[in-house]
């Protein structure tokens, strides 16, 4: 679990314990049941593990394809030097 989606769960689970144990008045229009919150941190969770899978997959193309770079290939002047190289 990463930091921001740890962060994610406290914050909402204090949210949660303040609207049941500090704010009694807005409960009365709401379902009491616990189900309902319990269903969108564990969603919560997914989304976090779903993000960092992705971030994982674009971190090693992005390696794969650094260690593939043409020869003359330089980083922080792009495609401007294979050309520049090449012309007489």
């Amino acid at each position: 679990m990463t930091f921001t989606t740890a962060a994610a769960v406290v914050s909402y689970l204090l949210l949660v314990a303040d609207f049941y144990f500090g704010r009694v008045k807005p409960q009365a229009g709401f379902d009491s049941s616990v189900e309902r919150h319990v269903i969108f941190v564990l969603v919560l969770l997914l989304t976090g593990v779903a993000v960092r899978y992705q971030v994982g997959r674009a971190r090693a193309l992005s390696r794969f394809y650094a260690s593939r770079r043409p020869h003359g290939f330089e980083r922080s002047l792009g495609p401007r030097a294979i050309v520049a190289a090449a012309s007489p």
